[in-house]
């Protein structure tokens, strides 16, 4: 039996609104129509920098960047799309640009409920730059750390930097504590390439040390070129793929056992290194946006260059439009046919790749009323996209509930007498009147038995549960 808390209610549709994201990403993969806006804009706001990284090209080009009403338009545009959870602020070296600390006050004063995430390589995070950023309560900081070895990340980084690095980390942490403050979260990506095989296991301690929360292992990209193998004397040897896949397997055994996210994929990244990938769930026309300068893109150009180098630029086009463009469906069509090695976090989403895991998951809940809520989901896009093939799922629910119909309906009872918000009172007092006709409903062709359009949960990318 559900504890009928204010707090209970929230994590109840906080759950299921994960479990709706995870099932429109996978939708629109299949349809290659955007039903879910990005839920992350990053922003490459310039690609100066003060090092010339080994493994990184960045530093190597050019792009004319976007003054600062520019990029608090695409801001606004990306949140206006609905699905928005963070902002990504990077370069080159993102502290290079003046605005910096006015755009990450513009994001937390706009918009709090997004998290601001602030990557470098360490260099500019001087006192008075990390005070700033503690005033404007930025919720993520990633430090640029490839390795805990600093004869290793100096000779790949630059003479000096892991020296700095440690220096900033120092600050922070004595300025959380006396502050007593749990923000910026700290978080790295580290690059796994030959040089830091050896070591990048011993980042699992280096990052719990030095309070980390987050650490990101993403395999080395030769010439910051996502479209396939080019090995150079950065990547990882032949001969060294056994230590590979035991380190790997060494990571992946420490995962939910110590104080640190751990963000892989092991399997992934050791095919990467060994064989092509075939990659055939990718997300990046989905689940990001990419600003870079001033050019609109979706993370990459996938497999046809020449019409998807990009889609508009920030001072003349907005996201909204660019996001539903038939440019943009072009690129999500032919990005199916892409091949390439990759295996950047903007192109996977496991949770949303199987609609019966995303459906098991909520099974696993033991939860009538999230099943009931994931009926008017399933209806809704099984009558638009007939071809998600989705009936078994809602034949399922259908039985469960049936069988169980005043189970149910106490349920919504409990939520309705301890909640206190009023929009979700009003849904859920619709969801008793429509229990009756929904269990006795058979004409599952019809549009959603809740046409009426009572509870639409979070459908224009609102939470409902506003005094939650």
């Amino acid at each position: 039996m559900l504890s009928y808390t204010l707090e209970n209610i929230n994590d109840q549709f906080s759950f299921f609104n994960t479990a709706r994201e995870d099932y429109l990403y996978n939708f629109s993969l299949t349809t290659d129509d955007p039903l879910i806006g990005p839920s992350m804009l990053q922003l490459i706001l310039t690609t100066k920098c003060n090092l010339k990284c080994k493994m990184c090209g960045v530093w190597k080009t050019e792009e004319e960047e976007a003054q600062t009403p520019y990029i608090k338009k695409a801001i606004d545009d990306a949140y206006k799309l609905g699905n928005l959870q963070q902002i990504y602020f990077t370069g080159g070296e993102v502290l290079m640009r003046e605005d910096i600390f006015s755009l990450v006050k513009y994001v937390r004063d706009y918009y709090p409920q997004l998290v601001v995430y602030l990557n470098t390589n360490g260099l500019l995070l001087n006192k008075r730059n990390i005070d700033r950023l503690f005033d404007l309560k930025l919720t993520d900081l990633g430090i640029s750390v490839d390795s805990p070895d600093p004869k290793i990340h100096n000779s790949l980084r630059g003479e000096g930097v892991f020296e700095r690095v440690i220096e900033a980390l120092d600050y922070i942490n004595a300025e959380k504590k006396r502050r007593n403050v749990n923000y910026p979260m700290l978080g790295t990506l580290s690059v796994l390439m030959d040089q830091t095989l050896d070591t990048i296991y011993d980042m699992l301690d280096f990052c719990i040390k030095h309070n980390f929360s987050v650490i990101s292992i993403q395999p080395y990209v030769c010439n910051s070129d996502l479209r396939g193998k080019k090995q150079d004397e950065l990547w990882i040897k032949e001969e060294r793929l056994p230590l590979l896949r035991e380190t790997l397997n060494k990571i992946e055994s420490k995962r939910n056992k110590i104080p640190l996210y751990i963000n892989i994929e092991s399997d992934k990244i050791y095919n990467y290194f060994t064989q092509p990938l075939y990659v055939d769930k990718c997300y990046a026309g989905f689940s990001r946006v990419l600003v870079v300068g001033k050019k609109i893109n979706f993370v990459c150009n996938g497999p046809n260059d020449e019409k998807c180098q990009h889609f508009g630029t920030v001072d003349k086009d907005s996201i909204n439009e660019v996001w539903s463009s038939e440019k943009a469906r072009f690129f999500r069509n032919t990005i199916k046919s892409c091949r390439n090695n990759c295996v950047q976090f903007c192109s996977i989403r496991p949770s949303s790749d199987s609609l019966a895991d995303i459906h098991q998951r909520l099974l696993d809940k033991h939860n009538l009323f999230l099943l009931f809520r994931e009926i008017e989901l399933l209806e809704d896009y099984a009558a638009r996209y007939p071809g998600l093939k989705i009936q078994e799922i809602i034949d399922s629910d259908y039985s469960i509930i049936k069988e169980n119909p005043g189970k149910l309906l106490n349920s919504i009872k409990g939520l309705v007498a301890h909640c206190h918000a009023e929009d979700l009172k009003r849904c859920l007092l619709k969801d008793i009147s429509s229990l009756g006709a929904h269990l006795k409903n058979t004409d599952r062709s019809r549009f959603s038995v809740f046409k009426r359009g009572h509870n639409k949960i979070d459908h224009e990318g609102k939470n409902i549960i506003k005094g939650g």
